[in-house]
């Protein structure tokens, strides 16, 4: 079980950090949503965000397959009695999202102590995404309904370079 529990998190690491998803959109992905074919994956709307279909990265897709066809049958075979009829088709049922991504963010974090949650590793996907890809195609790949939304990130990384920029000034 320990190894299915290892793929199944590997997948979802992936999807947070290649994908900048947030474990509410992790929590509606549904198996018909991935498109290992062509490499992409649909990610539905939420209350605060659009639909849209991200590139998988090409280290993401045996990972994908594994997980789809050997090791999320045999976690369902495991949890029959524990997941709900209607959670089947989810590509990672649980009964409690939050408290998953959480566990594999503290494991994350005994790889690298710097890392807080969850929510850091999307805003850190984000403002790499800023860094290589127009305002637009930004928002877009963040699923941000809004602009503004997307500018914060911007906003953020300058005051972020500015704290840097102060703490390791050589005329300081």
């Amino acid at each position: 079980m320990a190894k299915q529990l290892h793929q199944r998190n590997t997948v979802i690491l992936g999807l947070l950090i290649y994908q900048g998803l947030d474990s509410g959109e992790v929590a509606k992905l549904e198996t018909t949503y991935i498109n290992l074919a062509e490499g992409k994956i649909y990610v539905p709307s939420g209350r605060s965000s659009n639909a849209r279909t991200l590139k998988l990265q090409a280290v993401q897709i045996l990972p994908f397959k594994t997980y789809i066809e050997e090791t999320r049958p045999k976690l369902l075979a495991k949890r029959n009695l524990l997941v709900a009829e209607r959670s089947r088709s989810y590509l990672f049922p649980s009964k409690k999202y939050s408290d998953m991504i959480c566990k594999i963010a503290e494991q994350a974090k005994k790889v690298n102590p710097e890392l807080m949650d969850s929510r850091q590793i999307r805003a850190s996907v984000i403002m790499n995404w800023l860094k290589t890809n127009n305002i637009r195609q930004v928002q877009y790949m963040a699923g941000h309904k809004s602009i503004r939304s997307t500018e914060q990130y911007r906003n953020q990384d300058l005051t972020d370079l500015t704290n840097q920029l102060e703490l390791f000034h050589p005329l300081k």
